[in-house]
């Protein structure tokens, strides 16, 4: 197969894939925490406490005004062949040692991953220790089982050139999207913490509205290819919201498909050089997909030399699995979420901090359970900020660098990041406009 149709069907893949980029319901409205690894939550202040640690709007640093202007922060991934593995071939024929080397690295992996993820925040800003967001979530992954990557790759025929059997089992995809509106406020308190000069101390709170704008799940279940003879048996359940197609005309309401109201509590301390902040985030959430409004479809569908068989007909979503029924409360929900960080200004041009951050549970709204990191900011010329940061993650690691131009209150960054975790490999893109914040 020539490597530039596989490459589009990778992408495809991707598109349709994902692990999430943020760790809230909460769209990241900040380039910046991203060029710094994530490890944000000292810092914080401005809108940007909204989502990472309300108490930093009651810091004396923080911003009497702050806005930002669409900030947008991606996340993509395929692994382990991935689209650097499609480009060193393109426009030729991929050689069969090279697609074999490729099918044994997705075998050894358990098949292959996609991932995909999108944050954009339509409106955040502050006014004094007030913050307000709005934003939207997209969260999506799929993983394709090593036979159906050996079809892909070689055809009916496979890896050994004979007609064969193939267990289509583990293949499956769960795509999400979210939106949510927030309000946090911040109380200066008089509390001292040892003999560090200038100390100042904040709790803080945010309250989050999440409304469920569509979801779409599916899992393979005991799905074969045969070619010889030659039948298809396929059993794909999948769970989804109303589409477009199942109404005359798009209505907002059919973006409304769940709901639930979340509350964050932090707190953030200054003295001297240092400052620090801890969060919990989803100490209450009462966020749930409104199982009247899911579909089912048995997505059940038989090929043989001489007959055929479909049946995709909706049907009520009791009638689904048990095991998909299960994934909805497993993965489509919102879980406490513990960080504490501390940074400190070694030099009036450098900035230091770490944090570390654990979620309860796995769920989709969250890209590594466990983030072990630290990161730094450089400003040797006041108007380019350099940013760097390294984590460790669960199941691997992350790096992290951005740059930034600031004018003034004015502030147009972009960062990127890569990751190697539990779920494969991905990019983290993030580019945006802000005014007044550090």
């Amino acid at each position: 197969m020539n490597a530039r149709n596989l490459r589009v069907a990778a992408a495809t893949l991707a598109f349709f894939a994902a692990p999430a980029a943020a760790d809230a319901q909460l769209a990241n409205p900040l380039p910046q925490a991203v060029g710094m690894g994530g490890n944000y939550t000292a810092l914080a202040r401005g809108f940007g406490a909204v989502s990472w640690n309300p108490a930093g709007l009651g810091m004396p640093d923080n911003p009497g005004f702050s806005l930002a202007l669409l900030p947008l922060v991606t996340t993509a991934g395929l692994d382990p062949v991935t689209p650097a593995n499609f480009a060193e071939y393109d426009g030729q024929v991929i050689p069969e040692e090279v697609k074999r080397e490729w099918l044994q690295l997705i075998r050894d992996a358990g098949g292959e991953s996609g991932s995909l993820g999108a944050d954009v925040t339509y409106l955040a800003f502050s006014i004094g220790r007030i913050g307000i967001q709005a934003s939207s979530n997209v969260r999506s992954r799929v993983n394709v089982a090593p036979d159906v990557a050996e079809v892909f790759l070689f055809g009916n025929a496979g890896f050994s050139g004979e007609p064969g059997t193939y267990d289509l089992e583990g293949s499956g995809f769960d795509v999400a999207g979210t939106s949510a509106v927030a309000a946090s406020f911040a109380v200066p308190l008089s509390l001292r913490l040892g003999p560090l000069p200038d100390q100042h101390f904040s709790l803080g709170a945010t309250v989050t509205y999440t409304v469920g704008n569509f979801l779409l799940l599916g899992q393979e279940e005991s799905s074969s290819l045969s070619s010889n003879p030659l039948e298809v048996n396929v059993r794909f359940p999948v769970i989804q919201t109303a589409t477009a197609g199942d109404s005359a005309a798009f209505e907002p309401a059919d973006l409304d498909n769940g709901r639930g109201i979340g509350l964050d509590l932090g707190a953030a301390w200054q003295g001297g050089i240092f400052s620090a902040g801890v969060v919990v985030r989803n100490v209450i959430n009462t966020f749930e997909w409104d199982l009247l409004k899911l579909q089912y479809r048995s997505g059940q569908a038989t090929w043989t030399a001489d007959t055929s068989y479909t049946s995709f007909d909706q049907a009520p979503v009791g009638e689904a699995p048990a095991a998909l029924l299960e994934r909805i409360h497993d993965l489509y929900e919102f879980s406490p979420v513990m960080a504490a960080g501390a940074a400190a200004r070694i030099l009036p041009f450098l900035t230091l901090t770490g944090e570390m951050r654990h979620s309860v549970k796995e769920n989709l709204d969250v890209g590594a359970r466990n983030h072990l990191g630290v990161g730094a900011e450089l400003r040797i010329l006041p108007i380019l900020p350099f940013r760097a940061g390294v984590a460790l993650i669960s199941g691997g690691y992350q790096l992290s660098g951005g740059l930034g131009l600031k004018l003034g209150p004015v502030q147009l960054s972009a960062s990127g990041a890569v990751r190697e975790a539990e779920l494969g490999s991905d990019a983290v893109a993030a580019v945006g406009l802000t005014f007044g914040v550090p």
